[in-house]
């Protein structure tokens, strides 16, 4: 018998496998990036598909397959609809999840990381940003997942828009600094070679 692993998760992106499944990426609390293979989730009458939508924060069950996780149950947490309502929010949120697929290696374990995505998506999901503080949004959460992964430290002129709790007051700070936050990101993206 097979254990059940039960965890938080943010579903980062999917693809077809077969005829009526989908391997799903999902960005879990305690294991990192997870690929999820769920099967017959394609068809109409399948119960897991209404709560498998893109940038879902989900509740997830799944088992160890020999090669692959299989998924067994999955329950919505919250869906983040603003997001979808904001094409610039939206490719925030698209071009970081591209990111951590390329940066996080799977199965490591990173809650700093599944909590700034979720606050990010809380964040442009519910409130009503200007696109400069969309800009601010985007440089502050992608310094906190370079800084997790260890590509950039934790200068003193940064160590804010990396501890603070990520709302609009930090954006309103940070705004200012985004600039320097915007040069070094992409100091660290191009030593890091990727």
């Amino acid at each position: 018998m097979h254990q059940i692993y039960k965890t938080e998760g943010i579903i980062l992106g999917s693809r077809p496998a077969g005829d009526a499944s989908r391997r799903f990426l999902v960005l879990t609390r305690e294991r990192g990036l997870v690929s999820v293979f769920a099967q017959g989730v394609r068809r109409i009458s399948s119960k897991l598909r209404p709560s498998l939508q893109e940038f879902a924060h989900v509740r997830i069950e799944m088992v160890r397959g020999r090669e692959v996780w299989r998924l067994t149950g999955v329950s919505l947490r919250e869906r983040f609809p603003g997001i979808f309502q904001n094409p610039p929010a939206f490719t925030i949120i698209k071009n970081t999840a591209r990111l951590l697929k390329r940066l996080c290696p799977e199965e490591e374990s990173n809650p700093k990381i599944f909590t700034d995505f979720l606050s990010a998506l809380a964040v442009l999901s519910n409130a009503r940003l200007t696109l400069i503080e969309l800009s601010s949004t985007e440089a502050c959460l992608v310094l906190r997942i370079l800084h997790h992964l260890g590509y950039v430290g934790a200068p003193e002129h940064f160590a804010e828009a990396i501890t603070s709790p990520l709302n609009r007051e930090l954006l309103a700070r940070m705004t200012p600094r985004r600039r320097t936050v915007v040069m070094e990101i992409n100091r660290a993206l191009r030593e890091s070679h990727l």
